[in-house]
């Protein structure tokens, strides 16, 4: 399950989600919404972060 919610990253809350459901079964769509959701709530710190270190 914890593979077809790596491989959407931040999509996976949303494009990549029937996708997800497909391969890994229902179980996975809250694991994929929670991981897209947390990763799509932290490119507004990290990318500063990484931007300051160029």
């Amino acid at each position: 399950m914890i593979q077809s919610v790596l491989v959407g990253r931040a999509t996976s809350m949303d494009v990549t989600l029937p996708l997800s459901e497909q391969c890994a079964g229902p179980e996975s769509v809250p694991v994929s919404f929670v991981s897209g959701a947390i990763l799509s709530l932290l490119v507004p710190v990290i990318v500063p972060l990484f931007y300051g270190f160029g």
